[in-house]
């Protein structure tokens, strides 16, 4: 039996050795495709919880009051300014433990923020009216 020797660079040709090259090209191409798909799907696993966050948005509300005061005074002016920070606070959970840390996150920063602009600009009116008829 003579054993034929091919150089280096040369490739068996026939159909057994094609169909093995092919084949094996082939199962490459549906790993590599298999790997990518199982990288999207993870990365659209990781991101959901965020866009379900994102659309979430919970609103809160809470009331001052401020009938009982006398908002011509000092006294029921800083009583009235006392109320309303602890109503922006409440409505934006600070002082709310998030993940075991204390920080307050950047999100209830901008929450108490517009909070306290938005009840600051109410009550202005209310102050003002006060002063004038007190």
């Amino acid at each position: 039996m003579v054993a034929a020797q091919l150089p280096r660079n040369a490739t068996p040709t026939g159909t057994g050795a094609q169909t093995f090259r092919d084949r094996h090209f082939e199962e490459g191409k549906r790993e590599m495709a298999y790997k990518i798909v199982l990288a999207l799907a993870t990365a659209a696993l990781a991101l959901a919880p965020v866009a379900a966050t994102a659309q979430t948005v919970e609103q809160r509300t809470t009331g001052v009051t401020h009938r009982d005061l006398d908002l011509s005074t000092e006294a029921g002016r800083a009583e009235l300014e006392r109320r309303i920070d602890a109503a922006a606070r409440q409505v934006c959970a600070i002082g709310e433990t998030d993940l075991g840390t204390r920080i307050v996150t950047r999100e209830k920063r901008t929450c108490y923020r517009e909070a306290r602009e938005q009840l600051d600009q109410r009550f202005a009116r209310v102050i003002s009216e006060s002063r004038d008829n007190g």
